[in-house]
């Protein structure tokens, strides 16, 4: 396998929810664009809790959020019906669920045989960057990449400081289509 597009927690709640990110919902229409042209899979990670995780590090900082069959924990409906109208879905377009977890192991796992990686979504700062980090632990030899424009942080200034902490582990980091 050759190229993947990675598509980092487009949820509802990290859109227009209980938790969104700033400008979150302006790559919309250029993640939509990027699954209608990208050649390879999609991968799609999407954050997902229980009402019972209340013993999960998140609860101390965030609201609660993606509950799992909630509304909020849905892919926003734009992304889910570009993935959906695409040749060769369902078989191209795959989910993988990060419960109680910035990052998935099973991401870095489902990946390995890709030689190009792309990555887009929200929040830069959080799970952007823990997984982008851990991807490059993971697969040493692959190339990654992370489209800024196509990403949002919490805040401008953590957006930009996650992303040269992600150039510094060679990861290349794309400022402007092209």
């Amino acid at each position: 396998m050759d190229k993947a597009l990675v598509i980092i927690d487009m949820q509802n709640d990290f859109i227009s929810g209980k938790l969104p990110v700033p400008h979150g919902k302006e790559i919309i229409p250029g993640i939509v664009k990027k699954i209608l042209e990208f050649p390879g899979d999609i991968y799609l990670t999407k954050d997902v809790h229980s009402y019972y995780d209340s013993l999960s590090y998140e609860r101390v900082r965030f609201p609660e959020h993606c509950i799992d069959e909630a509304d909020g924990c849905e892919i926003v409906k734009e992304v889910k019906d570009a993935y959906s109208s695409i040749e060769g879905y369902p078989d191209k377009v795959h989910i993988i669920r990060k419960c109680n977890s910035f990052r998935s192991v099973l991401l870095e796992s489902a990946l390995g045989e890709y030689n190009d990686i792309t990555i887009v979504g929200v929040c830069t700062d959080i799970c952007v960057v823990t997984n982008a980090l851990n991807l490059r632990a993971a697969l040493p030899s692959a190339d990654i990449h992370v489209l800024a424009y196509l990403c949002r942080g919490t805040t401008t200034e953590r957006h930009y400081a996650a992303l040269d902490v992600m150039r510094s582990c060679l990861i290349d980091v794309v400022e402007r289509e092209t």
